[in-house]
């Protein structure tokens, strides 16, 4: 008599059991999660300071990809005293499945090289820059759930940027 999980092979084995739930995140983020709409930088075609890192010329070039994700959380920051005055700035983490994190044209090598650094996350009308992006769940070594982490951007932090020149205008004075 043998065990029934003793065999490699065969309906339960780790293989299927990971790509189901593989599906399972996917089919989630697609239908019930969030979405989030992603800027990535695209290095090539932007111009900017290498010392300021500030626009110039045509500036910061972004694709846009809409990222589903499984679970957003929106962290309203509280009123900070800084040098010049109350500043607050809210968070934001999310959870992406690993296969809808490719499928939006990412890599794990575009978090192990920091290539996301420069992107920029736009959700309920609020520019984040990302502080944090890693892999936060393995079964079987293959990535399942990838963890984003962002801080909120300023309309004055977005002045040069083409791209969220809509969110530079607001007047943003409200958490």
């Amino acid at each position: 008599m043998s065990r029934l999980d003793a065999k490699s092979q065969g309906k339960f084995n780790t293989d299927v059991e990971t790509s189901k739930v593989l599906d399972v995140l996917t089919d989630y983020g697609k239908g019930q999660g969030d979405w989030l709409d992603y800027y990535h930088l695209d290095e090539e075609n932007s111009q900017y300071d290498p010392i300021f890192d500030e626009p110039v010329g045509a500036g910061r070039v972004f694709t846009l990809t809409q990222m589903p994700a499984i679970h957003v959380h929106l962290i309203y920051g509280a009123n900070q005293y800084g040098d010049f005055g109350m500043y607050y700035n809210d968070e934001i983490a999310a959870s992406i499945s690993y296969r809808l994190f490719e499928q939006a044209g990412m890599t794990e090598a575009d978090i192990r090289d920091g290539r996301y650094e420069r992107d920029r996350v736009v959700y309920k009308e609020k520019v984040f820059r990302i502080t944090t992006l890693n892999i936060q769940g393995q079964i079987q070594r293959r990535e399942i759930i990838v963890g984003l982490e962002g801080s909120q951007l300023k309309p004055d932090e977005l002045v040069g940027d083409v791209a969220f020149a809509k969110y530079a205008q607001k007047n943003d004075t409200s958490n």
